[in-house]
C-alpha cells in the first residue's frame, strides 16, 4: 500500500515523451514560418517551392504546390499536414449539394410512394 501511494505521490512529476511530430510543409511561407518557430527538426518533407532556408532543401520533395499528390504526401508518413491556402491537388472531384447525392446513401424517397421536390436555392454547385 505505501508503494502506492509513493507511486501517486511522485506521479505528477513524471512527464512522459510526447512522439515527435512529422511534419509536411506545403508552400514556401509555410516552411519558413516553421523554421522561424524553430520547429525546423521535426520536418520530413516540403513542397518543391520551399527553397529557403537552405536546410529545407536537403528534405524529400513531395511535389508543386499546385499539383499535389496524395502519394507524394502520404509515403513519408506525416502526423501533421501544413498547408498555403494556395496549395491544391491535380485532380479534386466535382462536389454537389447533399441533396443531390441522397439517392447514393438512403433508401429514396419515392420507393415509400412519397415524393418531395427538391428546392432549387439550396443546391448550387460552383463553379457551374
Amino acid at each position: 500500500m505505501k508503494k502506492w501511494l509513493a507511486l501517486l505521490g511522485i506521479l505528477p512529476w513524471v512527464t512522459f515523451a510526447a512522439t515527435p511530430e512529422k511534419i509536411v510543409t506545403l508552400g514556401g511561407d509555410v516552411t519558413e514560418i516553421v523554421y522561424a518557430l524553430d520547429a525546423g527538426s521535426s520536418l520530413v518533407a516540403r513542397d518543391s517551392t520551399s527553397r529557403w532556408p537552405q536546410a529545407a532543401t536537403r528534405l524529400p520533395d513531395v511535389g508543386y504546390l499546385r499539383q499535389l499528390n496524395a502519394e507524394g504526401i502520404l509515403s513519408v508518413r506525416p502526423t501533421l499536414v501544413l498547408a498555403s491556402a494556395q496549395a491544391q491537388p491535380s485532380l479534386a472531384l466535382r462536389t454537389g449539394c447533399a441533396e443531390s447525392r441522397q439517392g447514393h446513401h438512403r433508401a429514396r424517397p419515392e420507393y415509400a410512394g412519397r415524393h418531395r421536390r427538391k428546392d432549387p436555392r439550396r443546391c448550387r454547385s460552383y463553379p457551374p
